[in-house]
């Protein structure tokens, strides 16, 4: 395999998202679906907007003296804003109260993600993964 089949990502989809679906069917038959964009810096508005967030605690960050809680904050609004694109079949009752489908906010996102932070972290790892994002990688999920 050559370097550029196991390093070349689809640009397209850095920006435009993947789907990433988790468990099993909900009872009107569709199945949780997360659209993420990749967190890296082929992502032009993750990069702006990490820039634009970051610049207030440049000096905190640089001296490695900024809070986990206010690091946590600005990762978590600028994934909700510029990484999660969207989500489908999203029935959480004990979250939302609710047994419909909630449709995507960046406030129903930040919901979600408190109440199951393992999804967060999940979705987050996965957003920063290169192979997510690779052209094979692509290509094999449209085809399904």
């Amino acid at each position: 395999m050559s370097l550029f089949e196991q390093f070349a990502t689809n640009r397209k989809a850095e920006v435009e998202g993947v789907e990433v679906t988790f468990g099993s069917k909900n009872p009107d038959g569709t199945i949780p679906t997360f659209r993420i964009a990749r967190m890296g810096k082929t992502n032009k508005r993750y990069q702006k907007m990490l820039e634009a967030e970051t610049k207030p605690h440049i000096h905190a960050i640089r001296n490695d003296t900024l809070s986990a809680d206010i690091d946590e904050a600005i990762t978590l609004k600028i994934f909700l804003a510029t990484v999660l694109l969207g989500w489908s079949g999203i029935i959480e009752p004990k979250i939302f109260g609710t047994d419909q489908a909630v449709q995507y906010t960046a406030e129903n996102g930040e919901k979600l993600f408190k109440a199951l932070p393992e999804l967060y972290s999940t979705l987050k790892q996965q957003a920063s993964t290169m192979s997510l994002f690779r052209d094979s990688v692509v290509e094999e999920d449209s085809k399904n």
